[in-house]
C-alpha cells in the first residue's frame, strides 16, 4: 500500500506519452507536492516544539522565582501568578497540539493515565477562577479509571470542561463526577441557548459572554482520536457535559 512517508519511484517512465502517460505525470507531480507538504509539516512541528516550548519554560521559571520573593506586593504577586499560570497552560496546549499532529501515539499511552489524578490536578489548578464567587464544588472520584492515552491530551479535555464550568457559573454549584466509563461536569451557570448547542464544537465558536464553547473544538478532536463520545445538555439554567470513554 501507499503511505505518506513512502518515497515511490516516478510512474512516468513506465508509460508512453499518451493520455495514460499524462495521467502518470500528473500523479507524480501530485505525489511530489504531497511529499513536500509532509516535509514542511514535519519541519514546522519540530520548530514549534523548540521555538515555543523553550521561551515558555523560561517565562514559567522566571515567574516561579519572582513568586519566591517575600517583598512582592499582593497586586504584583497576582499578576505574576497569572503570567506563570498562562505560560504553563500554553506549554500544555503546545504539547497537546504536537501530539495531535502526530499520526502515531506516544509511548506514554502504553503506561496509562489515571483519570482521577488528572481530574484532581485540573480542579486544583483552576481554583483562581472561583475567587469572589459563591460556588460549591463537588468532586466525586467514584472509580480508579486508568486509560491508555497521552496524559497531556486527557488534561486538555478535562481542563476545558472544568474551566468553562468555573468561568460561567457565578453562584450555585459545579458537580464533577468520575465513573468507570466517563466523566460528568454539571453546573448552574449561564447555560447555552438551544439554538447554539450544535455550534459549540465549531472552531472559534464563542457563546454569550464568551460562552462555554471555548476550546470545545479541540476537545472534539481529542475525543475523535480516542473514540470517546461527548454530549452537552443545557436548559438555560446550567449545563451538563457527559464525556464517555470508549469501551474495550
Amino acid at each position: 500500500g501507499f503511505r505518506p512517508e513512502d518515497h515511490p519511484e516516478p510512474l512516468v517512465a513506465d508509460f508512453p506519452r499518451d493520455e495514460v502517460g499524462k495521467l502518470a505525470r500528473e500523479f507524480d507531480a501530485y505525489v511530489q507536492r504531497l511529499a513536500a507538504f509532509i516535509k514542511r509539516e514535519q519541519t514546522f512541528t519540530a520548530d514549534v516544539s523548540h521555538e515555543l516550548r523553550t521561551p515558555l519554560t523560561i517565562i514559567e521559571g522566571a515567574g516561579e522565582i519572582l513568586l519566591d520573593d517575600p517583598g512582592l506586593s499582593k497586586a504584583r504577586r497576582s499578576r505574576v501568578e497569572r503570567i506563570t499560570r498562562s505560560a504553563r497552560e500554553m506549554s500544555e496546549l503546545v504539547t497537546a497540539l504536537l501530539l495531535l499532529a502526530r499520526e502515531e501515539k506516544s509511548n506514554e499511552s502504553e503506561s496509562g493515565c489515571s483519570v482521577g489524578k488528572v481530574l484532581q490536578q485540573v480542579v486544583e489548578g483552576h481554583q483562581h477562577l472561583l475567587r469572589h464567587k459563591s460556588i460549591e464544588i463537588k468532586l466525586d472520584i467514584g472509580a480508579e479509571t486508568t486509560l491508555p492515552v497521552e496524559c497531556p491530551l486527557l488534561r486538555v479535555v478535562l481542563a476545558n470542561l472544568i474551566r468553562n464550568a468555573f468561568s460561567y457559573t457565578e453562584r450555585g454549584r459545579v458537580c464533577i463526577s468520575l465513573k468507570e466509563n466517563g466523566v460528568t461536569v454539571e453546573d448552574t451557570g449561564i447555560g447555552i441557548p438551544p439554538e447554539k448547542l450544535r455550534q459549540v464544537f465549531d472552531r472559534y465558536y464563542t457563546g454569550q459572554s464568551g460562552g462555554e464553547g471555548i476550546g470545545l473544538s479541540l476537545v472534539k478532536r481529542i475525543c475523535q482520536r480516542y473514540g470517546w463520545h461527548i454530549a452537552i445538555d443545557s436548559d438555560g439554567r446550567g449545563t451538563r457535559i457527559q464525556l464517555t470513554f470508549a469501551s474495550g
